[in-house]
């Protein structure tokens, strides 16, 4: 399986608001990420992506990044 973790939807905030559902390649696990707190992540076997939580947040272009501790956005 592919390493690093995509990108999948996104809450439309920049800065410190910003937040993520991303998913670990290598697992298919996915979390909500916020790149300012890189290290509080909880990976989850449901599909976050797709939950009414956040099916409405736009999608991010399926981005992909090797290391999610250094996303700056």
């Amino acid at each position: 399986m592919a390493k690093g973790y995509t990108f999948l939807r996104w809450n439309k905030k920049y800065g410190s608001t910003a937040q993520f559902v991303v998913k670990d390649n290598e697992s298919g696990k996915q979390s909500v990420f916020s790149p300012s707190r890189p290290s509080d992540v909880a990976w989850s076997t449901k599909d976050l992506a797709n939950s009414d939580e956040y099916k409405n947040w736009d999608t991010f272009g399926n981005e992909k990044v090797d290391d999610l501790n250094k996303v700056v956005f």
